[in-house]
């Protein structure tokens, strides 16, 4: 019997894709350089490469801060002091909390019958601040994050911690996120069950580790 759901915040709850394409808009007005919407996409595309590398713990998250816009001035052909524009994107991040369609009915629905923790690779400061600028703090008894464990997702450490901090049995728990690498891999590896939001419109996986798929946060209320 499902007790705890475990949420993903980024492309689960609010629109990272929004947001982080908002942030880098402005970190970029800031030091003079021009920004144009396809520029979104190649922040999100050498973004995913090196969080990925971080889920297999080969960077760590100051190395991704530390590479991150030097990679991605340099695909755009653009100059600018990199570690200036990471800083500053990541200070404008902070504010940023557009929300995924569907994430605050789904909260409201979830928060009336199971107790709700959120799980994030991210710095909890910064999830905290937008979690509460979206009106989504409120439902949540907890936020996770890898920072506060040692490691991220899809690590065992992270789920057993979630788990821990929850006071929760496996069995009693689901995961609920966009990522089939962190999110529902790493659930699969500790047995906890999974729903897999398909925020970005993947393509099915050869390999099926979650229990349920959806393609808008509102079909959970035909699971839970």
């Amino acid at each position: 019997m499902i007790k705890t759901v475990f949420i993903d915040i980024d492309n689960t709850l609010l629109d990272f894709n929004k947001n982080s394409a908002l942030a880098m808009n402005l970190a970029f007005q800031k030091n003079g350089l021009e920004f144009k919407e396809e520029y979104g996409k190649t922040f999100i595309k050498i973004n995913d490469r090196l969080w990925d590398a971080f889920e297999r713990q080969e960077l760590t998250r100051a190395e991704i801060y530390e590479v991150r816009y030097k990679l991605i001035l340099k695909e755009l052909g653009l100059i600018g002091d990199h570690d200036k524009i990471e800083r500053e994107y990541r200070e404008f991040l902070f504010n940023c909390a557009e929300k995924v369609d569907g994430a605050e009915e789904i909260l409201e629905y979830l928060s009336k019958k199971y107790r709700l923790f959120a799980a994030s690779n991210a710095i909890k400061e910064t999830q905290l601040n937008r979690l509460n600028k979206a009106g989504f703090l409120h439902y949540f008894d907890d936020v996770v994050v890898s920072a506060q464990v040692g490691v991220g997702k899809p690590s065992k450490q992270f789920f057993d911690a979630c788990l821990e901090i929850a006071k929760c049995k496996k069995e009693d728990a689901i995961m609920l996120g966009d990522s089939l690498s962190a999110d529902i891999k790493g659930a699969y590896g500790v047995g906890i069950k999974s729903i897999w939001y398909n925020h970005n419109a993947k393509l099915e996986p050869i390999e099926k580790l979650y229990d349920y798929k959806i393609d808008k946060l509102t079909e959970i209320k035909n699971i839970l």
